[in-house]
This record gives structure tokens, sequence and C-alpha cells, in this order.
């Protein structure tokens, strides 16, 4: 974060992170396996983790957005191209967490070119409201139903062993909902000896209802720093865009765990500060 954070000082710089973005797509899509994995029948990149390959792949496309909306890229076709390609890759390995960010970036980008100004809070208000209801257990038994009907040879009924998982994290987070159990603990806890997935449940199941709160104010820190609350055009897209990148994320996946996010933190974090005219 801190790398990212201090070497971004002027607009030029952004030139350096637009050609790590095209060397991204163009890595993964000549490293791209077409003969579907034995285990879970999806495409895969070598031997990388597929989710976190998807995962990684849109948070490029969430950077590469913000780089063009704030006109440091200028060319309309490659921007469509970006977005297409990415969407097809992450369509091939088949991360329902990583298609939906994309899904959710495209109608943000209707809403900022149409201005829809009503549309664009209740928007985020919704975003919100369902990330949060989905952390608590909510729609766990709509989801389920939705796993089983609508997802093809991926849909289980219980979106991948996800709500045995959570289950458990529930009962886990009522007798510990302070402090937590420590970092790293439900791997050992759980039978399948993985991650609860859901970004949310794993920091007040790993550091309680304090942890949380640490968090949340990091988070706030991106976007209150620099205009003191003044709230503008340029924080709203903003802060929508990430929404809709990183709710549907972390609600499924175990996103904690990717490196680049911290990159992402540090880009978001200069792009509202940047001089645009050095």
């Amino acid at each position: 974060f801190y790398i990212v954070r201090f070497s971004i000082v002027e607009k030029e710089d952004f030139k350096v992170i637009v050609f790590f973005c095209y060397a991204s797509l163009i890595y993964n899509f000549f490293k791209i396996n077409l003969d579907q994995n034995s285990y879970s029948n999806r495409y895969h990149i070598e031997d990388i983790n597929i989710n976190f390959t998807s995962y990684s792949l849109v948070a490029i496309l969430y950077i590469y957005i913000l780089i063009y909306k704030y006109n440091f890229v200028n060319s309309r076709i490659i921007f469509l191209f970006f977005n297409l390609f990415t969407f097809l890759l992450v369509f091939l390995l088949q991360t329902r967490g990583a298609l939906i960010s994309i899904v959710l970036m495209w109608i943000w980008l209707v809403f900022k070119k149409n201005n829809f100004t009503k549309l664009k809070s209740i928007y985020i208000y919704m975003l919100l409201i369902v990330g949060l209801a989905i952390t608590l257990g909510l729609f766990n038994f709509l989801l389920s139903i939705m796993d089983f009907y609508f997802f093809s040879e991926r849909g289980t009924g219980d979106l991948s062993g996800r709500t045995q998982l959570w289950s458990l994290a529930y009962t886990i987070i009522k007798d510990n909902p302070i402090v937590g159990v420590g970092i790293g603990s439900f791997e050992s806890i759980s039978l399948t000896g993985v991650a609860v997935h859901n970004f949310y449940l794993n920091i007040i199941l790993e550091m309680g209802l304090v942890g949380l709160l640490i968090y949340f104010f990091c988070f706030a820190f991106l976007f209150i720093n620099k205009i003191k609350f003044n709230i503008n055009e340029k924080l709203i897209f903003t802060f929508g865009l990430f929404l809709s990148f990183i709710l549907p994320i972390s609600i499924s996946g175990s996103w904690q765990l990717a490196p680049i996010l911290w990159v992402l933190f540090g880009v978001t974090f200069n792009i509202l500060r940047v001089n645009k005219n050095a």
C-alpha cells in the first residue's frame, strides 16, 4: 500500500500503471488453460488459484476504469476491449463473485454517463443493504436456491459449501464477539480446512467487532482524508465503483488474502488526490 501510495505523485505516473494493466491482461490470455480443470470443471491459468486469478483481473479492471474515467487514458475502443476481454477471461474461469463485480461496475458506469442522481443513491444503499444481509445470513436460503437452479454444473445447492462454513462461523462469533478467536484460527476449526469465504464474517470471527471497526476506519480513510467531508462527484463515482467491485467478492471469497487488494487501496487513495495538471 505504501509503495503505491508514495510512488504516484503526478498524472504521468498512471501511464506506468496502464502498462501493467495491459501486460496482465495479455499474460493471462496466453496462459489460460483451455483444458478444463478436472477437479472443478473450470478453465484455469496454469496452477494458479482460479478465484484469486479472477479477483485480480477484476481488481485490475477497476483500476483501469478509474484511470480512464479521469482521462489518464483516452481511447474508447481500447477501454471497451479491455472491459469485454476481462469479462471473457473471468467467464471462462467461472468465478461468480468476480462476474457479478464486473456487471455491477458496468451498471455504475451507465449511471455515471446518464447522471441518474437519485438512482445512484438508491444503488449505493441497495449494495450496502444486500451486502449486510448476506453477511448476516438473511439471504442464505435464497442464495442456495439460486445456486442450485441457475449455475448449471457449478450449482451445489449450498454455494459450494459456503452455507455450512457460514453457519459454523456464526456459532463461533456468538461465543467470541468482541476480539474474536485470532487470525487464521478458523482454518484449523473448519473440517474442510479453508477460510470462511466472507470477508466481513472473517474479520468479525478472527478479530471481533473491534477488528471490524478498525477495518472500516481504514476503509473510510481512503475517501475522507482529502475532501474533509465535502462530498463531490469524483468521490461519489469512485466510492460507487469501489463498492460495485468489492462487495460481491467480499461476501463470497477470501479477498483479504489477495496482495493486489493493497495495490488497489493505494491507487484509489492517490487517484482521489493526484494533481491532474501536474
